[in-house]
C-alpha cells in the first residue's frame, strides 16, 4: 500500500471515528439537551433542503456515486499487485549515445519480467528460501523491488539475510539498476520430508 492510500484511509478512518465519537457522546446526553426530544438537522437547513426538491436529491446521488466511484478506485489499487504500484518498464542499454548517427545500433532490451524472474531464481538458490515472488515497480533506473520468500522455519535467519542482501547486490551490479527500495516479506514454512515407499 503506497503512502498517499495509507493518508487517505487514515483520513477516512479518523472522519468515521469522529462521527461515531459525536453519535455516542449525543446519546449520552453530553451535550446537554437530551438526543430523542431534539432534531437530528435544523429547521432552517430542513427549509433550504425542501426548497431545492428535487435537485437537492440529483446533487446527493452524484455525490454518492463520486464517493463510489473513489472507493473502487482504492480497493482496485489495493488488490493489485504491487499495492497499486505502477510496474517497471524495459531496462534499454544503449552502446551509443543518444543522438548520434545509428543510435539505434547496439540498443539492447531487457524486459523487466525477465529481470524479476532471475531475481527470483536467484534468491530461490539461497538456502533456506523455498519459494520466491519478485515484483518490480516505478521507474527502470530506480525501481521498487518487492519480495514475498517463502523461508523454511528452520533456517538461519541472520545467514538468510546476509545471503538475501548478496543476491540483491548481485541484482544491483548485473543490471546497474540498484533498487531504491526492497520491501521482502519472510513467511516460515515446515519444509516438507520426501516420501520413499
Amino acid at each position: 500500500m503506497d503512502r498517499r492510500n495509507r493518508i487517505r484511509f487514515a483520513l477516512l478512518g479518523l472522519l468515521l471515528l469522529a462521527a461515531g465519537v459525536a453519535g455516542l457522546l449525543a446519546g449520552a446526553d453530553v451535550f446537554g439537551v437530551p438526543a430523542a426530544d431534539s432534531p437530528v438537522l435544523p429547521d432552517w437547513l430542513v427549509a433550504r433542503w425542501d426548497r431545492y426538491n428535487p435537485w437537492n436529491l440529483v446533487a446527493v446521488g452524484i455525490a454518492a456515486l463520486l464517493l463510489a466511484w473513489y472507493g473502487w478506485r482504492l480497493v482496485r489499487a489495493q488488490l493489485r499487485r504491487g499495492g497499486g504500484r505502477a510496474q517497471m518498464g524495459d531496462l534499454e542499454y544503449w552502446a551509443a549515445e543518444p543522438g548520434r548517427q545509428n543510435a539505434d545500433r547496439g540498443r539492447t532490451t531487457v524486459r523487466a519480467a525477465a529481470i524479476s524472474h532471475s531475481t527470483e531464481k536467484a534468491l530461490e538458490r539461497v538456502r533456506g528460501v523455498e519459494r520466491a515472488l519478485v515484483g518490480l515497480f516505478g521507474s527502470p533506473h530506480e525501481p521498487e523491488l518487492r519480495a514475498r520468500l517463502d523461508v523454511n522455519a528452520n533456517a538461519d535467519l541472520t545467514q538468510l539475510r546476509r545471503n538475501i542482501s548478496a543476491a540483491l547486490e548481485r541484482l544491483a551490479t548485473t543490471t546497474g539498476m540498484p533498487p531504491r527500495s526492497a520491501d521482502i516479506t519472510l513467511r516460515l514454512v515446515e519444509r516438507q520430508q520426501a516420501r520413499v515407499s
